[in-house]
């Protein structure tokens, strides 16, 4: 019998298994202090096994980082062709990241905090995925524009705010501790679009679940 057919969820490979620990150590720890024996050690794996999936630790810290970018530049990008309107595809794409964010709190600290460690090769790739979701805020913007909106606003500016303001959630924002995370996410969203075009009021409450699919 199979693990669908038996209603059992189909157990992590070595590899998966080893980036998901990884993952909760190196938000624990810090990539610095973090050790390898302590990422085999809560894997149950031995380090010959640890090595025959990854070359070192960096090379687990990037395979991280780079499944993350991935993931949230495409769901990103399925966001804003959704939108009718320059308006829409904007409030897509911050509703978009705000929850991809949230879900991936683990990720963005690991993607902000520890990127410096890679190699430079590395973090040129990184960088340049980064900057393809500036890239779409900026086309977003732009298309706006050219729609007859946000006078007097900088495209370059606005992204960098707007993508500031979102990344900075991992720093203050506590499901135990903070309103509830519709109240958050709608706040934000409200603040973001009406400092652009003072609309804010009416801005959707969020795209529906068919418009951003699950990462």
């Amino acid at each position: 019998m199979t693990a669908a057919a038996s209603g059992r969820a189909e157990a992590p490979n070595g590899r998966e298994l080893l980036l998901r620990v990884a993952r909760d150590v190196f938000h624990e720890d810090g990539y610095r202090k973090a050790s390898m024996r302590k990422i085999g050690k809560r894997a149950g794996m031995s380090q010959t096994a640890i090595y025959y999936h990854f070359t070192d630790k960096e090379d687990v810290l990037f395979t991280l980082i780079d499944d993350f970018t991935n993931r949230f530049t495409a769901t990103l990008m399925a966001a804003v062709a959704a939108g009718r309107s320059p308006r829409d595809k904007l409030a897509n794409l911050i509703s978009a990241q705000l929850d991809l964010l949230v879900e991936n709190f683990r990720d963005l600290k690991i993607l902000s905090q520890d990127k410096s460690n890679l190699s430079e090769m590395r973090l040129r790739l990184i960088r340049s995925k980064e900057k393809t979701v500036l890239e779409m805020y900026r086309a977003c913007l732009d298309e706006w524009r050219k729609a007859g909106g946000l006078e007097g606003i900088d495209s370059t500016v606005a992204a960098f705010t707007i993508i500031g303001a979102i990344n900075w959630l991992y720093q203050w924002y506590s499901p135990d501790r903070s309103p509830p995370w519709d109240t958050v996410k709608q706040s934000m969203l409200r603040q973001l679009l009406q400092g652009l075009d003072g609309s804010g009021a009416n801005a959707p409450a969020e795209p529906p679940a068919a418009m951003v699919p699950a990462p």
